[in-house]
């Protein structure tokens, strides 16, 4: 019997190292849960639309690379009263 978590897993490596967006812009909930708005090819670019986002929507979100797994920015903004 094959294992089909084995080749899902092998199948997320290959799209993941082959993908030229590595900077995943995400929004953090408050149950500790990452839910992907978008993938960019630059850093900068990332961080941008991040911030943007921010200011439009108050929210927890960071800029995640995808092939070291490091957060590279994070932001927190609340709501303007």
């Amino acid at each position: 019997m094959k294992d089909a978590n084995h080749e899902t897993q092998a199948f997320r490596h290959e799209s993941l190292s082959s993908s030229r967006n590595n900077y995943c812009i995400c929004r953090l909930l408050a149950d500790l849960a990452l839910v992907n708005i978008e993938a960019v090819t630059s850093l900068r670019t990332a961080k941008t639309r991040m911030h943007r986002l921010a200011a439009r929507i108050p929210g927890a979100y960071l800029v995640f690379n995808r092939q070291t797994h490091q957060v590279m920015e994070k932001v927190v903004s609340h709501v303007r009263v």
